[in-house]
């Protein structure tokens, strides 16, 4: 196994059992008056005088410290320190990061928004989420042949989201409780996520991404029982909404990497110019949003080499929807609004079989990612 070059940090507050107390309750007096008036160069100084595998430095310092002893990092690698939003945090996360800075690695600290107690349930239906995306983002930045995730700090649902995202990426995650004697480490499963479900489902899984407002109703129909772990239904005024869980979240972004590296393969051909139709609306009243629906259904038609046609089959002036490309049996079907009305049309294409229309649908929200922002 070669070293990685970069550590993604899970950061708790074991550092603060011996600053954030009164000087004569510390083990580390000195270091604990330093906090206590603000002076976190003193305290960087004081702390980097010790070995780094005392206890008193807390989790964070004695785990990066044996995973440089063990060879399972370069001595230069960079760390990120994912912390949570709380004053603690911050304040662990600060002098974490001086700290590694005085010792020659690059750092960047990244707050992980809701990430706190004070809320449990914001912290499992937005925090937890939260810190899945930037780690997975992180993990795309640099890649995942050369990346590491250090489990150690942090909220213990906060550890198993770490460990999931490495067993999901591909990435050797390890974990230093302050009991055990050395660090041990969670090796990548030998199993892969549902690529075919993703694809079918990327259009609702990217839509919760972007925090649109989706009711169960609209997909109630074509619920798949492999959703429930990863999806949420939040009651809002009597109705039910769909909302992303942090299993979702690492879903989403996980298989977002895989389908990308493996697109061009699973689409089917480009179709011949000829093939090619014009779009043709339907002589619904369309109000003032006619000249917006056929600019968008010419674009996909135009811009999307496999797509024959698309054909409006449904229009409400009064109801904004989640723009997105999803299955309707074995037909794809399109959905855009702009926040006021809705149309949906079917989408037809080249492909020949499920695999490829499955395809198809998640390359379509690919695309229409880019096209809305």
């Amino acid at each position: 196994m070669h070293p990685a070059h970069t550590l993604l940090c899970t950061v708790g507050t074991s550092l603060l059992r011996h600053l954030a107390v009164e000087p004569e309750a510390s083990e580390l007096p000195a270091a604990a008056r330093a906090f206590a008036r603000g002076d976190l160069k003193a305290v960087v100084q004081m702390l980097a005088g010790l070995d780094p595998a005392d206890r008193r430095l807390g989790a964070e310092i004695n785990s990066v410290a044996e995973l440089w002893d063990r060879g399972r990092i370069t001595s230069d690698a960079r760390i990120e320190l994912f912390h949570s939003a709380t004053d603690e945090g911050r304040s662990v996360a600060e002098v974490l990061g001086h700290y590694f800075q005085a010792r020659g690695h690059e750092t960047r600290r990244v707050e992980v928004e809701h990430l706190q107690d004070a809320q449990p349930r914001l912290f499992k239906s937005k925090g937890l989420r939260n810190l899945a995306k930037v780690l997975c983002q992180s993990v795309r930045r640099w890649g995942t042949a050369a990346t590491a995730i250090d489990a150690t700090g942090g909220y213990k649902a906060q550890i198993a989201v770490a460990v999931l995202i490495g067993q999901a990426l591909g990435l050797p995650v390890y974990y230093k409780h302050e009991r055990f004697s050395e660090i041990i480490d969670f090796p990548p499963m030998p199993v892969s996520l549902d690529l075919g479900l993703w694809m079918r489902w990327s259009g609702l899984l990217l839509a919760l991404d972007r925090n649109e407002l989706v009711p169960w109703s609209q997909v109630e129909r074509d619920w798949e029982p492999a959703l429930e772990t990863l999806i949420d239904r939040v009651p809002v005024e009597g109705e039910a909404y769909l909302d992303l869980s942090y299993m979702g979240q690492i879903f989403l972004e996980s298989l977002r990497d895989r389908f990308a590296r493996g697109r061009e393969a699973m689409l089917p051909p480009p179709a011949e110019p000829s093939r090619k139709q014009p779009v043709r609306l339907t002589g619904h009243n369309w109000g003032g949003a006619r000249a917006a629906v056929q600019r968008f259904l010419e674009r996909v038609v135009e811009e999307v080499p496999y797509v024959v046609r698309c054909r409006d089959h449904y229009w409400n002036p009064d109801l904004p929807s989640a723009p997105m490309f999803r299955l309707r049996g074995d037909r794809i079907e399109g959905v855009y609004s702009d926040g006021t009305w809705t149309v949906k049309f079917w989408v037809d294409t080249t492909a020949t079989h499920p695999g490829q229309i499955e395809a198809c649908v998640a390359d379509l929200n690919g695309r229409l990612e880019g096209w809305i922002r």
